[in-house]
């Protein structure tokens, strides 16, 4: 049984640091300019705003103790990825065939290499391949409703 239907597409955007490359903020939320954060896309892609049982799982967006955001899952481990859980993004499917017949688009977490204080996160869409230089995937997070 569902909880209840989306009622709304919120869209997933990721921002990246004007003054350090390696800040990344994949967010459902405004980013105020005091932040020193741009856009990079307009949309990775759109969350759900309501749990569906058994298909989805929720996005969690988290600070980590060295100032980086990072989006989690709820079984990832709390004390090393959302040691400060500022929100629910919001709902993504689990796979692709459970979102079917609308399009969905892979989510993936891209971490850098480098020492545990030192990494940082950010995420990328379609293939894990698509993660920035320096990073590689660390998991698929799950599905976004496609545009």
């Amino acid at each position: 049984v569902d909880e209840g239907q989306p009622q709304v597409g919120v869209a997933l955007s990721l921002y990246r640091g004007t003054n350090d490359a390696t800040r990344w903020w994949a967010t459902t939320a405004m980013v105020p300019p005091a932040r020193n954060f741009t856009l990079t896309t307009a949309r990775l892609g759109y969350v759900l705003t309501v749990s569906k049982l058994n298909h989805t799982q929720a996005l969690l967006d988290c600070l980590l103790p060295q100032g980086g955001h990072v989006v989690a899952l709820p079984q990832d481990d709390a004390a090393v990825l959302c040691p400060v859980q500022l929100r629910t993004l919001g709902w993504v499917y689990q796979t692709a065939a459970a979102a079917a017949p609308q399009p969905t688009v892979a989510l993936y977490r891209c971490v850098s290499t480098g020492t545990q204080d030192a990494l940082w996160y950010t995420v990328a869409t379609g293939s894990s391949a698509n993660c920035p230089a320096d990073t590689h995937s660390d998991t698929l997070l799950g599905h976004l409703l496609a545009e």
